[in-house]
């Protein structure tokens, strides 16, 4: 039975997702981490312009991973601070230290983000439920009334 390489436990294989790339065999959950950390390092890079992140990105990650934040927290904490706070890049010296500082935020706003558009959504839906009222419009019909034609003859 192989071993899943990101918590080396075993994995059924029929269970589990291959990567035809590595070649390995993954829990689901871990494939889904596995790409999370992907997409972290992707942001990364394209954030600070680097072809591959510096070694002090990675043992940052590595450091607030173990800690207990997870790479999609990663992710929404930059997101949040550089795309929605507009934080300066220049003060990050290349790194992402900024995570832990701004991760309650980030979680509060997206939790109140998605409470709005809820708001929103339930909103547009009573508003189109009040607009399926019924309206009968009573046509009547209008007979062409034909002009009876008078014979000069019979007056």
């Amino acid at each position: 039975m192989p071993k899943c390489p990101h918590c080396n436990n075993e994995v059924k294989e029929e269970e589990a997702i291959y990567n035809t790339k590595t070649k390995r065999y993954y829990h689901e959950s871990c494939y889904n981490i596995l790409l999370d950390r992907k997409e972290l390092i992707n942001y990364v890079c394209e954030l600070f312009n680097y072809k591959k992140p510096s070694v002090k990105v990675y043992q940052q990650m590595s450091s607030y991973y173990e800690r207990g934040i997870s790479y999609s927290d990663m992710l929404l904490s930059l997101k949040y601070f550089y795309e929605i706070k507009k934080g300066d890049i220049n003060k990050s010296q290349g790194g992402i230290g900024i995570i832990p500082y701004v991760l309650e935020e980030a979680k509060e706003f997206t939790t109140l983000e998605k409470i709005e558009q809820n708001k929103l959504i339930q909103k547009f839906k009573e508003n189109t439920l009040e607009k399926k009222e019924t309206k009968y419009i009573y046509v009547t019909e209008q007979r062409n009334k034909q002009k009876k034609n008078i014979d000069i003859n019979t007056l």
